[in-house]
């Protein structure tokens, strides 16, 4: 039986998210589809670093990523987003890995985990 591609995009494509996208590539049956990030220089930097994503979909609003053929997200933004991004990742029926820290207050955290919990 042929094991289907999770499709995953990164929310963020900043520094950190090449560490993302490198793990991704190297993992069998996962592949980043999509990016999002409010400036284009970083999308189309990471396209430049990493071959593998030139096809990958860009978006500068996150949520049109949200809304596209993803399975789940890489939250890679600053962490005071890092809220509202998993809150809207999950609202919109995805999986979320996000980098550290979570979120900055903990009231958040047990908000997002209930979500998570419920979706």
């Amino acid at each position: 039986m042929e094991r289907a591609t999770v499709r995953l995009g990164l929310i963020g494509c900043g520094g950190i998210s090449g560490y993302h996208a490198r793990n991704i590539a190297s993992t069998p049956g996962a592949a980043v589809t999509a990016l999002a990030d409010v400036s284009e220089a970083n999308m189309a930097g990471l396209q430049e670093r990493f071959p593998a994503l030139a096809d990958a979909a860009t978006y500068t609003d996150y949520h049109d990523l949200l809304a596209g053929d993803v399975d789940g997200v890489v939250v890679a933004t600053p962490h005071g987003l890092h809220y509202r991004h998993i809150s809207d990742a999950l609202e919109a029926g995805k999986h979320v890995l996000t980098e550290k820290p979570f979120v900055t207050r903990p009231d958040q955290a047990r908000e997002l985990i209930d979500l998570a919990r419920s979706r």
